[in-house]
């Protein structure tokens, strides 16, 4: 049963906003919401039923805040407010930031301030499952008084006006509602204000960016574990006691981490043997890469409670002593901030990592590696170009690393004399992130082709694994050849996380109870709070048990990447366990007759993909003469010969017919 998010303003996440805006998920409204949603609305009407005069809901906006509207003429006061603020210009948001965009403003106002109907609430998660998406012009908010103008291209299709894309067509707006099924609204009082009246634009941006770059600041010491690998780099500058003694926590951190990557290294020197300290780029990565990681921290818990903000104005506080109330949470101005320092901590991170892919093609710095690493120098120009590219981004970064949130131009008459310029600051921060994105790609593509000069079987645990995840895309390069397919390869795998947890995996108890403990202790209570009916059909999923013990493989083997690679004695043990068990399922499949509603040919792929990675894995540890990784070895070449008997290849090719 596929996941179904409910948003009541309160518990939204970030990881939340992502699977809705870039996978998909399924969204819906708390039913208890609606209550305080109506509650809302309700004062409202009773005000306009008492001519009481409230801001934007039976005035002008603005300069024109003391204009009175006639009850007649509520509805088009609404209607023009999101006519006139559509005025964007530029290229169009990305999907995903669109998409972002209604869960976030569906969340702020089903939490019950905003005084809207509830068909409203319901009208943009109706567009976010049937997969309309309105087409939203980037540039024209100054981040003040909400992100009104690309908030009001977001409202248009909601109207039956504007453009939207749906299944990959852009549609007027009307149309686009009419295919998907979803119902237009008109706009009642207050609701256009409501709306357009938040900081969602930016937030859009914000939160992909912001879990972007937690995936980033991994990889990061990932392939800087590669990098200082292939480079000989010593080892003595992530000493514990070193770290301890500036105790910021980023930096101990990223030495953990390092420390973990390189372990069993046999590439790496000590101080002394080959000279007595490296370049900064190398010696200084958990003073950088934790610096960069303790402004993070800022910057997510930021983004984490705005997620679950009431950003527009007017509020309404409904009740006994109810009351509406005009302030300020729409300025943008904690965003702003926010995403300036996010721009410069990523662009910090791309920095060192330039750095380090210069150390490696410049042969006055590379320790014995030839220059630009390649063979034939002369004929072949090998990396020299890549640098370059990775210098022109890093240089970009600088230029886009300049706080916009420092500016600020009146607007409405100087009746908003301060802006944050949020929307800027966010949209600057993902373009960062971007090209941090790429030049770290560059640096694990060198950091490959440097490995491959010595020995890459006697690297660290983690930095290995690092070097097997590129050359299982990116051969090494003899000669020259056409760059930029390699770089999207390598930049594809730095997208997809590497080291990082997959969407699959967030499919039990046991991912809570790993990610808990890694942020601190865990305490026991001695009470029962929930009681467990054990029986063959438990519902934990519907699918299949091949399906189930797939799952459980492939999030097993996904945890060990999360933890850096280490553990491995229980994570890959039972990423193993699970993986013979789905064996077994098949078996049982083949010999039904019932491989066709059971399988498919691209789970059977990822399967083996689990299974080639881990015997990769035991087969390189096993000359530690570990009993366990030699016995687990066994297994795995057991359990694939045990299919042969099976017809597992006519198996195969009957899926594929």
């Amino acid at each position: 049963m596929q996941k179904i998010i409910e948003i009541n303003g309160s518990n939204l996440t970030i990881e939340d906003v992502v699977a809705v805006a870039r996978y998909g998920i399924k969204v819906k409204l708390d039913e208890k919401q609606k209550d305080k949603i109506l509650e809302s609305r309700k004062y409202v009407e009773d005000a306009l039923f008492n001519k009481i005069p409230i801001y934007g809901i039976n005035t002008g906006f603005g300069k024109f805040e003391n204009i009175p509207i006639s009850e007649e003429e509520l509805e088009l006061l609404q209607k023009n407010l999101i006519y006139s603020d559509a005025c964007g210009v530029g290229e169009a948001f990305d999907t995903e930031v669109v998409r972002a965009m209604m869960l976030l403003r569906a969340n702020a106002i089903s939490k019950g301030y905003s005084g809207v109907m509830i068909e409203t609430v319901e009208c943009l998660l109706n567009m976010l499952n049937a997969g309309v998406h309105p087409i939203v012009r980037s540039k024209g908010s100054v981040g003040s008084s909400g992100d009104l103008c690309p908030l009001a291209h977001m409202v248009l299709p909601m109207m039956g006006e504007g453009e939207a894309e749906y299944k990959g067509e852009i549609l007027s707006g009307k149309e686009a509602m009419k295919k998907a099924g979803v119902s237009t609204i008109t706009l009642k009082a207050k609701e256009g204000l409501a709306l357009i009246n938040g900081t969602q634009a930016m937030m859009g941006n914000a939160v992909l960016a912001v879990y972007d770059t937690e995936n980033l600041l991994k990889q990061a010491d990932i392939i800087a574990s590669l990098t200082i690998d292939s480079l000989g780099g010593i080892t003595d500058a992530f000493d514990e006691r070193i770290h301890l003694i500036r105790p910021h926590k980023g930096q101990i951190d990223s030495a953990e981490n390092l420390r973990n990557l390189l372990k069993d290294s046999k590439r790496t020197t000590r101080q002394g043997e080959k000279r007595m300290q490296d370049a900064y780029s190398l010696r200084c990565t958990p003073q950088v890469h934790g610096a960069s990681r303790l402004a993070f921290d800022y910057v997510k818990q930021t983004v984490e409670t705005e997620i679950n903000s009431v950003t527009d104005n007017p509020l309404i506080f409904p009740g006994e002593n109810g009351a509406c109330i005009s302030g300020g949470n729409f300025h943008g101005q904690p965003i702003a901030i926010a995403m300036d320092t996010l721009g410069i901590l990523v662009s910090e991170i791309a920095n060192i990592s330039e750095r380090r892919i210069e150390k490696m093609v410049n042969p006055a710095l590379s320790h014995g590696l030839p220059a630009f690493l390649v063979k034939n120098g002369g004929i072949n120009d090998g990396f020299m170009i890549p640098q370059y590219v990775a210098a022109a981004l890093v240089s970009e970064n600088k230029v886009l690393a300049h706080p916009a949130s420092v500016d600020s131009i009146p607007t409405s008459a100087n009746q908003e004399d301060h802006v944050s310029m949020g929307t800027i600051g966010a949209r600057k921060a993902r373009t960062i992130v971007d090209h941090a994105q790429h030049v770290l790609s560059i640096e694990l593509l060198c950091a490959a082709q440097a490995a491959d000069f010595g020995n890459p079987q006697i690297l660290g645990i983690g930095s290995k694994e690092a070097y097997r995840t590129l050359r299982e895309k990116v051969d090494f390069m003899e000669n020259d050849v056409i760059f930029y397919p390699l770089m999207d390869k390598s930049f594809e795998i730095i997208k997809n996380a590497i080291g990082t947890y997959s969407e699959s995996s967030f499919r039990a108890d046991t991912e809570r109870y790993i990610f808990h403990l890694e942020k601190g202790k865990a305490f026991f209570k001695n009470e029962i709070v929930a009681v467990y009916r054990i029986h063959k059909d438990g519902i934990w999923t519907k699918e299949n048990q091949f399906h189930r013990n797939l799952l459980a493989a492939q999030a097993y083997y996904d945890y060990f990447r999360y933890f850096n690679y280490t553990y491995a004695d229980y994570f890959i043990r039972y990423s193993l366990f699970y993986a013979k068990e789905c064996f077994e399922e098949l078996k049982k499949a083949i010999d039904k007759n019932e491989f066709t509603q059971t399988i498919m040919q691209s789970d059977v792929e990822q399967l083996f993909s689990i299974i080639i990675e881990d015997e990769k894995y035991f087969n390189e540890t096993a000359k530690d003469n570990d009993k366990f990784y030699i016995k687990k070895t066994l297994t795995v070449r057991k359990v694939i010969k045990c299919l042969l008997p099976y017809g597992f290849v006519r198996l195969i090719q009957k899926i594929r017919r």
